[in-house]
């Protein structure tokens, strides 16, 4: 007799977390694989990482096993038609009828609270939070991604520090060792080489995201430049935060959590230390949680529920 699992998976935009547990949570498989982020991937690609994981999947599994339920966590909902254009892949190569496709932002809030009332705040390479109350209303705030959104994510602290330096060289901005320091980071002997290496074809969201650790250095160097940049990303998460708050009126609930999920909010100790005391001044009801779990249990935990409310 076939052995009955679900899988669930975290399904992000450089890689694919997959894990297969039965239905007492016991782990028969983990394994990763690339992107299945319709948004950074064509179709044809997304299906071919999917097929490689599962596969990958059934050939460590090594048994006869019945998937009940599967529930991916994905940051590419936007993309037109995604969660039925998913659906059909799961469905294809697992025979699974009963999927579930939720945003890359339920899940870790799942993992970490389950059912109660909160919102999380993700800040990586870019920004965005969401909320749940006791009602079971949702809301989410941000993410609209690096060109017109994503403040307080990494790629925004690193185009600030940029911007901040560029207007020093100028003469109209304040006195930064930013420049200096994003020179030698580059290896850059003029400005304009800096902005043909920024704006070049090599040099993507990622690369310039990860120029966000530059103004971390400068800021712990006394630039008191750096130092504003990284308090604002703080406070524009706050905002972020605040309005799914007051959307939901969590404000109104007896407590409510707050999840910090995300390299900026638990690594950056301006921003994780400013953006806490910024939640726990005005909302004094507040349980704030730093991420500690794996958001792929948040899909196994929501292809559980699928399963027992079946």
């Amino acid at each position: 007799m076939a052995r009955k699992c679900v899988i669930g998976i975290d399904g992000g935009g450089t890689k694919t977390h997959l894990l297969c547990t039965t239905l007492e949570k016991e782990v028969l498989c983990e394994v990763f694989g690339k992107s299945s982020n319709l948004c950074s991937n064509s179709e044809e690609q997304v299906e071919k990482n999917l097929k490689e994981l599962i596969q990958t999947c059934m050939d460590e599994i090594q048994e006869e096993i019945e998937i009940v339920s599967i529930c991916l966590g994905t940051a590419g909902l936007s993309y037109h038609n995604s969660q039925e254009i998913l659906t059909n892949m799961l469905r294809q190569y697992t025979k699974c009828k009963n999927i579930s496709i939720v945003g890359d932002m339920v899940i870790p809030m799942i993992a970490e609270i389950a059912d109660k009332p909160g919102v999380i705040i993700i800040s990586g390479t870019g920004a965005i939070s969401y909320g749940r109350n006791s009602s079971n209303q949702q809301y989410r705030s941000g993410g609209w991604g690096h060109i017109v959104g994503d403040e307080g994510g990494a790629y925004w602290i690193a185009i600030e520090g940029i911007r901040a330096a560029l207007r020093y060289f100028d003469g109209r901005g304040k006195e930064t060792v930013l420049y200096q320091m994003l020179m030698e980071q580059l290896h850059c002997k003029t400005a304009s080489e800096l902005i043909d290496i920024i704006h070049g074809k090599d040099y993507g969201k990622k690369e310039i995201a990860n120029l966000s650790q530059t103004v971390n250095e400068a800021a712990r160097e006394g630039d008191q430049v750096a130092k504003d940049i990284l308090l604002h990303a703080a406070l524009e998460l706050f905002y972020t935060t605040e309005a799914i708050i007051k959307k939901l009126e969590l404000h109104h609930e007896k407590k409510f959590h707050v999840v910090l999920c995300g390299s900026v909010l638990l690594k950056n100790k301006y921003v994780n230390t400013r953006f806490k005391q910024l939640i726990g001044e005005k909302y004094k009801q507040s349980i704030i949680v730093e991420s500690q779990k794996d958001p792929v249990w948040g899909s196994i935990i929501t292809a559980l529920r699928s399963v027992n409310n079946g």
